[in-house]
């Protein structure tokens, strides 16, 4: 290669660059033009050899560190793409549904059908036939630690018991709506048929009413084999949804809404038991009821979250709503990196709206109906699956505690795994992924838009009756205020804000733009130009 010392500095000739093929043509005219900081130090025709290195490795690092930010941005971005915050503007309390409410009687059974200290202390063990199978029934709702054990003996000992309908055998043990509901006033609505608002439903701990829930055709599936007190029946359409706000200007629209705060404008209900009804039966103290608030669009477990209403009490739910909302902008994301579902991503067998809730309940069905094949008397259930009889119940119990511990198990096991992989400790033939398979998961993630109604709650004395022979309860659940804060799910680098950061980056490392990338573009254009002009002149033939 030909080299030639002008003053000291190193050139290569015209010769030389030819043979490298290297187009320094192209490479010297934009190192004049560049507007990259550094380009024309390196490229430069006249510069020297030590000046020529010393930029390149100023280039290269500049390079360098401007690509490991761009890599730290975009990981960053994939890591956490949803950021939750406080919503802009404050939300009238009229463009939610008022809770959904369900309410329970602790009593799980009236004194004049069965007495369980009466047959705990009977001295004869014969036992007729309604009898055994009342306690069967029982055995179902009763809480395990509180159901005697002589109980559990007196049912384990006898198995040439007629098969029964669990459900059906509750209803005729529990009390009736008129035995139990006295009053009820939703908003300046004094309702003289209460039973018509409350519609009646099997859930984990027996027989219970619920209020303002959808009709069944509006959130279960028609696979489902629910029984119709599973089913809110009512017939009543809906016109709202998780997805969007009420599709109605009507005041009066289901599932009901409230036009203002206070407990003149919420529900009230006044509870009236006669005392003689009350006796021990799965609860000794203290009578009364458990309520849990919940959205309209699914049933709640009482038996994970609720509130007493105990007798000669009024008890006030002021409730605070809590609501989630996603913008349109990160369904774009895989669910599990935004941590929600939208209603029509994941599809329930059981139900046609999903939610958290529903999800779990599915879930653990379905969990239960593999291992002890069948499902508890209150879960959703196919065709082909039976509920589980009293002989079942252990297994039904062992295999829920299971499944908390599984669910516990797996979060923990993705997690060091997740921490492995980031140290490069793992690799696929881990054992540990084979046993994550084993444990298996639901992804019960959240609902993208969700409702939670948080509550607080008071208590004062109460007895809106003087008779000796009944006791009495009142509810009252209202909203505390007007407006409310909703929070919102949004994604936090979209790629409007991924090119800004990066834009801004390559400014400060390498000191150029998206001009300074179309300045590379044009130049090799009038290059490539320029050559196909010279090939071609070069090739005519003078006549």
């Amino acid at each position: 290669m030909e080299r030639t010392f002008r003053g000291g500095i190193l050139f290569f000739t015209q010769n030389a660059r030819d043979k490298v093929g290297v187009p320094w043509e192209l490479i010297e005219n934009y190192s004049k033009d560049s507007t990259i900081h550094g380009v024309k130090y390196v490229c430069g025709k006249k510069q020297h050899c030590c000046i020529k290195i010393f930029w390149i490795i100023i280039f290269a690092m500049s390079f360098y560190f401007c690509a490991q930010n761009i890599i730290e941005i975009n990981k960053v971005r994939e890591e956490r793409p949803v950021m939750i915050s406080i919503g802009k503007k404050l939300i009238p309390i009229f463009e939610i549904p008022f809770p959904a409410i369900t309410i329970c009687p602790e009593m799980k059974a009236k004194c004049n059908k069965i007495n369980l200290t009466e047959i705990i202390n009977r001295k004869s063990q014969n036992y007729s036939e309604e009898e055994m199978q009342n306690m069967l029934a029982l055995n179902h709702v009763c809480e395990s630690h509180l159901y005697d054990d002589n109980i559990k003996n007196i049912t384990k000992n006898n198995k040439n018991i007629k098969q029964f309908d669990i459900i059906e055998k509750l209803n005729e043990l529990s009390f009736r709506f008129d035995e139990m509901f006295f009053k009820c006033r939703f908003g300046e609505y004094e309702y003289k048929n209460c039973e018509k608002y409350f519609h009646k439903v099997i859930t984990d701990v027996g027989i219970c009413y619920t209020f303002n829930m959808l009709d069944h055709t509006d959130f279960i599936n028609n696979n489902s084999m629910h029984m119709d007190l599973h089913k809110p029946a009512h017939g009543k359409k809906s016109c709202w949804s998780l997805n969007k706000d009420y599709d109605s200007m009507k005041v009066k629209v289901y599932p009901k809404r409230i036009i203002n705060n206070g407990q003149q404008s919420g529900l009230s209900v006044i509870f009236k038991v006669n005392s003689s009804m009350l006796c021990s039966n799965c609860v000794f103290s203290p009578y009364g009821f458990r309520v849990t608030l919940h959205m309209p669009v699914e049933l709640s477990s009482l038996s994970k979250q609720f509130y007493n209403i105990p007798f000669r009490r009024e008890t006030n739910l002021i409730v605070k709503p809590n609501m989630i909302y996603a913008s349109k902008d990160i369904k774009d994301y895989e669910p599990n990196s935004r941590q929600c579902y939208f209603s029509n991503e994941k599809k329930l067998k059981f139900y046609k709206i999903y939610s958290k809730a529903n999800c779990e309940l599915e879930c653990k069905a379905n969990f239960i109906s593999r291992l002890c094949g069948c499902v508890k008397f209150s879960m959703p259930r196919s065709n082909e699956t039976t509920v589980c009889n009293s002989a079942q119940l252990e297994c039904v119990y062992q295999t829920e505690l299971n499944y908390t511990t599984r669910d516990l198990q797996r979060k923990l096991l993705e997690k060091q795994l997740k921490k492995d992989i980031k140290q490069g400790k793992t690799n696929k033939n881990d054992e540990r992924f084979e046993e994550l398979e084993k444990l298996g998961s639901c992804n019960c993630l959240a609902s993208c838009t969700n409702i939670k109604y948080d509550v607080e709650i008071s208590q004062t004395d109460y007895d809106y009756f003087t008779e000796d022979d009944f006791l009495t309860a009142k509810l009252n659940v209202y909203f505390k205020d007007y407006y409310f804060s909703r929070l919102k799910r949004y994604e936090i680098y979209g790629w409007s804000d991924f090119l800004s950061n990066s834009g801004g980056t390559l400014g400060l490392f390498m000191g150029c733009s998206v001009l300074s990338f179309i300045e590379i573009i044009y130049h090799v254009i009038i290059y490539c130009i320029n050559k196909i002009k010279s090939k071609m002149s070069s090739e005519i033939i003078p006549s």
